[in-house]
């Protein structure tokens, strides 16, 4: 039994998650992860005194879990190992702050695309991102066996996916495409 921090776990698994689909679908293209967004503190008017205030500050700048350069496209990726419908929220803060990033400057020709990876399929999540204009991943890696075991308490698919393609029908939405 796990005493301390089970969910940084969970966080570690996202960014193992997030590496090995990388590495799968972008050979040979360079790569970030945690790449941070928004506007540097001093450009927005604090006066920043030493390195370590500096740092400080910059902490507040959200992370994007992975940023793959362009060309063709500057690819912002989002992982979740389950609840996969909370992280589109962050993709599209992201996309905002992303203008704002002193780092991708030499990058703002590239067109943008956004992708929500998830290792536990999400019917509601893969309508949301269809709506929204972000690319639904849903792929379950080689050690997912692992991961369930550590996290029993998660689940291969989320709740009622039956329920909600029936909802989505009823009520003016769409039903999501089966995972491929």
């Amino acid at each position: 039994r796990e005493r301390h921090r089970p969910r940084r776990r969970n966080m570690l698994a996202e960014t193992r998650l997030t590496s090995d689909w990388i590495a799968l679908n972008y050979p040979g293209r360079n790569w970030h992860l945690q790449f941070r967004v928004g506007r540097h503190p001093e450009a927005a008017g604090i006066v920043i005194e030493d390195e370590s205030e500096r740092r400080w500050a910059e902490n507040f700048n959200r992370r994007i879990d992975a940023v793959i350069e362009p060309p063709p496209s500057l690819v912002m990726i989002e992982a979740k190992m389950w609840d996969a419908a909370a992280a589109i929220g962050r993709l599209m803060e992201y996309r905002l702050l992303l203008p704002a990033t002193r780092e991708v400057a030499e990058w703002e020709a590239a067109p943008i695309e956004m992708v929500l990876l998830t290792a536990q399929d999400d019917p509601i999540a893969r309508v949301l991102c269809n709506r929204n204009g972000i690319r639904y991943v849903f792929w379950e890696p080689p050690w997912i066996d692992e991961f369930y075991a550590v996290y029993p308490q998660r689940r291969r698919k989320a709740a009622h996916p039956g329920l909600t393609d029936a909802l989505l029908r009823q009520f003016g939405g769409f039903a999501p495409e089966p995972p491929a």
